[in-house]
């Protein structure tokens, strides 16, 4: 059951994540969720980043290292809680530097991290 429910967490498409990295974003995720209430969904596209519908339970990060490109979608009910500055820094700056040094997933665990930084600076403020 871990095995389908970690699949649906993170896909890689291209096969470039070990399978080590892969069961740290699930756990990561699983603890993420049981903590804040979100989950994040991390998906690794071989083309273009196709951004899924806006979830209300989901973060999802969209990556395609073929065209340098991503895609982060924030819940509505968090998007009122983060700061515009910290939205915009995610879907328009954070992986450009990580592209330009070939440390995509680098980018991406650093990604993860920033985020639970900023949700535990959230829970201790309210």
């Amino acid at each position: 059951m871990t095995s389908i429910q970690s699949q649906h967490i993170i896909q890689d498409e291209t096969g470039t994540l070990s399978s080590d990295f892969q069961n740290d974003v699930a756990n990561f995720s699983r603890n993420f969720q049981q903590r804040f209430g979100i989950a994040i969904q991390v998906k690794i596209f071989e083309g273009f980043v196709i951004s899924p519908p806006e979830d209300p339970r989901i973060i999802f990060i969209g990556l395609s290292p073929r065209y340098e490109e991503w895609s982060v979608v924030f819940p509505m009910l968090l998007r009122r809680a983060l700061s515009e500055k910290f939205i915009t820094y995610f879907q328009t700056e954070h992986f450009a530097e990580y592209w330009e040094n070939g440390q995509w997933v680098k980018g991406l665990a650093d990604a993860l991290n920033i985020l639970g930084q900023e949700m535990t600076q959230i829970e201790k403020d309210s």
